[in-house]
């Protein structure tokens, strides 16, 4: 993200696995100068009436953010990966020396050598955050901690409230089937179970995304994770309906008009047609769709493909519907009298004119069933 300003020196290291990496090497002191100052706005340790030591109340929050953060990247050391001791951005905000600050850095020094300590004497992983949502992680989210409350996660100041207390996301159905593509058409996303601490059952412990071919779990930390949400404390209010991302409408002249995470790929709107559009169907994974008109004419756009048609035969004329085969490899053009007509590899299974054949009515749409 542009020029990088660091205290220590860089290293070349190689991992057990002989990846090659770059490591900064930077003693304790230094790095959580930088650290303390990105975690904790350095101004907040001027925030207050006199306290301690001769410094604002608000000092103590910056010394609490230095024990907390020396006591997280001291609680495993080489942790990361086995040839560092933390990550610079997913594990505390280490921008180098860019907020380096004197206040801040003087809560460092003041708070020297000092960690929190687990029963026993291991320094404790120290997990913190800017917002809680109102409550802390548990043990469920990897915290070595008991939960609690945290009423000052909502305040609001002068109109001004915490953004990050009660917030909204919008995950589309295309990214999890792009993430998930092994289960087929979304159903349903689910939270499972909770950890109990908090409003609606606390944070998502383990979530089911259902689809037409299968379910994956995974924690409520992984799915935000996966799909950018703020944090694992989330409940799912839009479901996609039925498995439907979106759709497409499709004119007699041809045009197909696209909604929701439905794509446009094109359409015959605008181009001859011998006879008007009388149906569509979409591939099975969206990427495409094929429109057929009443003489019995395909025409394919997306990731469709064009297996033959009707137009120009005898049966051609009195077209009313096209069902995609589950493959997408194929599909069945139904005639008005009842005709089924197969094209790829989408299986004829019999038609009105053997079934049924003093039949005097009219078919005028036609349907799949999955199997």
């Amino acid at each position: 993200g542009g020029n990088l300003s660091v205290g220590g020196q860089l290293e070349a290291v190689e991992t057990s696995t002989g990846a090659q990496r770059t490591v900064n090497v930077v003693g304790l002191g230094q790095y959580l100068d930088d650290v303390v100052p990105s975690e904790s706005p350095a101004s907040w340790g001027s925030l207050g009436a006199g306290g301690p030591q001769g410094e604002a109340w608000g000092f103590q929050e910056l010394e609490a953010q230095a024990v907390a953060a020396r006591s997280y990247v001291l609680s495993h050391p080489g942790g990361y990966g086995g040839y560092a001791d933390t990550c610079d951005q997913t594990c505390q905000s280490y921008p180098g020396v860019r907020n380096a600050n004197a206040l801040s850095s003087l809560a460092v020094t003041d708070t020297n050598g000092e960690v929190m300590e687990l029963p026993g004497g291991a320094v404790a992983t120290t997990y913190y955050s800017a917002s809680t949502g109102g409550f802390s992680a548990s043990g469920a989210e990897g915290s070595p901690f008991a939960p609690v409350a945290d009423a000052g996660d909502g305040i609001c100041v002068s109109g001004a409230c915490n953004p990050n207390h009660s917030w909204t996301a919008s995950v589309a159905v295309s990214a999890i089937t792009s993430r998930f593509p092994q289960l087929g058409t979304l159903q349903s996303v689910a939270v499972t179970n909770r950890n109990g601490e908090g409003a609606g059952g606390g944070r998502a412990t383990s979530v089911a995304v259902v689809g037409t071919a299968g379910t994956v779990t995974l924690s409520g930390v992984q799915f935000a994770a996966d799909f950018g949400l703020k944090s694992d404390w989330f409940t799912v209010v839009d479901q996609p309906s039925g498995g439907l991302g979106g759709y497409r409408l499709a004119g007699a002249d041809g045009g197909i008009f696209a909604f929701g995470d439905a794509a446009f790929d094109g359409s015959m709107g605008g181009r001859p047609l011998n006879q008007p559009i009388v149906g569509m169907a979409a591939t099975p994974d969206g990427g495409g769709y094929w429109e057929v008109a009443a003489d019995g004419g395909i025409f394919a756009f997306g990731d469709a493909a064009f297996d033959g048609s009707d137009a120009g035969t005898a049966v051609g004329p009195g077209t009313v519907g096209i069902v995609a085969a589950r493959t997408g490899a194929g599909y069945l053009v139904a005639g008005a009298s009842g005709t089924v007509r197969s094209f790829g590899d989408a299986p004829q299974m019999g038609d009105l004119t053997t079934a049924l054949g003093a039949y005097g009515g009219r078919i005028v749409a036609a349907a799949g069933v999955p199997g």
